[in-house]
């Protein structure tokens, strides 16, 4: 028996107990990760001991892998929470149960160095086999053909397959630096993603131009790529990827997952779905609304309202993480009454349950031995 399966109890019961306070309150309480994180770290050094000692067949460089992959990512989670991407909850869930996987169970798309990454690539595509179908109920036929609009938007699909073609590079680079090998789509994909939203921030509305120069840099050093078709059908593939999810399924995911409440029925705990910003000239006030999801990667560059939202959060003591409190509601009861503020509404986040499909990922990939989709089909194959 395979010594990584002494794990598996334990996140079976940390597991169900996250889920069931995930689907209850929405939320999986702190004092979980501690007494999870103990066992496990005892497990781990037992376990370890033994290899040592030789009283197991467990080869100790597994833990050399183990930390690597831990630490890599704890990281991509990190920014994943960062960016926004994803709930404290949810990152938080990752890494315990992350902390639970030895690279030993991972047969099917072994990430050398980076083994984790499939856990987290299971779960997505466990998420997307509900998330999409209830997409599909709960929007209507304008809302998809809006989206399909914003798809097929020529200007933002070039500026995706250019973005892919320049930062690829730079992607391949990272991974050789970091000694990670037999790196696949989907992986590229998450880090490209991250990249994409990454540089957004950081440069604005000169992101074009950077996008353009490393583009051009790589032409000149890489231009030998140029008469590859695996190169081509890898850098088609994930722009296709980053397109769709994008422009079409956070699209209608923002619409599915969000909801308009009157300003007399905000609660505290709610996190707006939408960006505001406050602009004051002179002695005017202004409120700006923003949804990111419905404009164009080229609106997104070409508008920055950065400095109107940190002092709208300022002003009304609003932390986009922590959600609405009661005095930032009552300030914006009483900025309506004086006039300043003339929406009458905000859409609101509806929160899902992710915690049921982080745990069910991390019993398929012990099940499945890594990559629920590579596993399935060699079980189809034979």
């Amino acid at each position: 028996m395979d010594p990584s399966l002494l794990f598996l109890p334990l996140g079976i019961v940390f597991g169900l107990t996250a889920s069931y306070y995930d689907i209850k309150n929405k939320k999986i309480p702190n004092n979980l990760y501690k007494p999870l994180f103990i066992s496990a770290t005892i497990l781990h050094i037992v376990l370890l001991t033994l290899s040592l000692l030789k009283v197991i067949i467990f080869p100790p460089s597994l833990y050399i892998e183990f930390i690597v992959s831990f630490i890599y990512v704890s990281l991509v989670v990190y920014f994943l929470w960062n960016l926004k991407l994803i709930s404290a909850g949810d990152a938080k869930m990752f890494i315990a149960l992350s902390f639970l996987m030895m690279p030993s169970i991972f047969h099917f798309n072994h990430v050398f160095n980076f083994y984790h990454i499939t856990f987290i690539q299971n779960a997505l595509l466990i998420s997307l086999i509900y998330i999409i179908p209830y997409l599909f109920t709960k929007t209507t036929k304008k809302d998809i053909k809006e989206s399909l609009k914003r798809l097929l938007d020529w200007k933002s699909m070039l500026m995706i397959v250019l973005f892919v073609y320049a930062f690829s590079f730079l992607t391949m680079q990272l991974f050789k630096f970091l000694g990670i090998r037999s790196v696949s789509i989907f992986l590229n994909v998450i880090i490209l993603f991250i990249l994409l939203q990454l540089f957004r921030i950081l440069f604005k509305r000169k992101m074009l131009y950077v996008i353009i120069g490393i583009a051009v840099l790589r032409l000149i050093i890489d231009f030998n790529q140029l008469t590859s078709f695996s190169y081509w059908y890898n850098t088609i593939i994930m722009s296709i990827i980053i397109i769709l999810f994008r422009f079409f399924f956070i699209y209608l995911g923002y619409n599915a997952f969000s909801k308009e409440v009157k300003l007399e029925e905000l609660k505290p705990g709610m996190i707006l779905a939408e960006k505001i910003g406050l602009k004051r000239t002179n002695d005017k006030v202004e409120f700006i609304k923003t949804q990111d999801y419905k404009r164009t990667m080229i609106e997104l560059m070409q508008e920055n309202i950065n400095d109107e939202l940190k002092a709208f959060q300022e002003e009304f003591n609003y932390n986009p993480r922590e959600g609405l409190k009661q005095e930032t509601i009552d300030k914006l009861k009483e900025w309506k009454a004086k006039g300043h503020l003339k929406y009458d509404s905000f859409f609101i986040a509806e929160n899902i349950a992710f915690g049921p499909f982080i745990f069910l990922a991390f019993i398929l990939t012990f099940l499945f031995r890594g990559d629920i989709i590579t596993s399935l089909f060699v079980l189809l194959l034979k």
